[in-house]
């Protein structure tokens, strides 16, 4: 059975040094050890668990930041904080190119969300490989990892922050200095190449069709020789054609004689 990551020791943000997050993100030694997906998403909820006001809350961002170029994440990183003048709401999520999924939250951070703010403000470092996607808002930011953010850069190490921003994560009760704008510029990210222009196909070049010769025209067909005219019938007097008598013989002269008296 695999057991489960226990992080009981973590009293404060301040409790979280490199040794822990490394040995959050480590690889399992064993089956029974926990996935470093595992560890270090219950290392996140320990800590939003035991965050205070100046006492190191920003940490939780350099967490995120180790994650950020991890192989087991199936896509970009994205995490996003909000929150007002009493605490802040943590939502780390996974986009693959087609979803969003999230991983861990929505936690609840007892801190205000200024303390987060201003650290993004004072050392824009803190976060990278993350960058700010567009502006960190008066209550609002969302940081987004990406392939070349993760190539051109490494997490940051907590013996390399600042001098202006150790009293803060140590809780020496120094404050960092107000920022004059609510919204400091955002972090300008890497220009995007413009893509690249469609190679055009070329056609081999095809021989010409062949040019089929004209069909052969019938021959005329033979004309008809014309019907005989007939003559034309006059409006005048019929004809009357006369024809020679003809003697009877005898013993036909004898049968006609009845009827002729008649």
């Amino acid at each position: 059975m695999v057991a489960a990551p226990d992080y009981g020791n973590i009293q404060s943000c301040l409790d979280v040094g490199d040794d822990t997050i490394a040995e959050a993100l480590s690889s399992a030694r064993s089956m029974n050890d926990p996935s470093p997906r595992k560890k270090a998403l219950a290392l996140l909820e320990r800590m939003a668990e035991v965050a205070s006001p100046n006492r190191g809350a920003p940490k939780i961002m350099i967490v995120l930041a180790h994650m950020a170029g991890r192989d087991w994440l199936d896509g970009e990183l994205v995490v996003r904080l909000i929150g007002d003048d009493e605490l802040a709401v943590l939502e780390v999520m996974v986009d693959d190119g087609l979803t969003v999924q999230r991983m861990l939250g929505p936690l609840r951070i007892d801190v205000p969300f200024a303390e987060f703010r201003r650290a993004l403000a004072v050392q824009p470092d803190l976060v990278l490989p993350l960058l700010v996607d567009g502006e960190v808002e008066e209550r609002r930011v969302e940081l987004r990892s990406t392939a070349q953010s993760r190539r051109d850069s490494l997490p940051p190490s907590l013996s390399a922050i600042s001098d202006s921003l150790l009293p803060f994560l140590s809780g020496g009760g120094r404050k960092l200095p107000e920022i004059i704008s609510s919204a400091p510029p955002s972090i300008p990210k890497a220009p995007k190449r413009p893509p690249p222009l469609p190679l055009r196909a070329t056609r081999a070049a095809q021989p010409p069709a062949p040019v089929r010769p004209p069909r052969p025209s019938r021959p005329p067909a033979p004309s008809r020789p014309p019907p005989p005219v007939r003559p034309a019938v006059s409006g005048g007097e019929p004809e009357v054609r006369r024809y020679k008598a003809v003697s009877l013989p005898p013993h036909l002269r004898d049968a006609l004689e009845p009827l002729k008296k008649k």
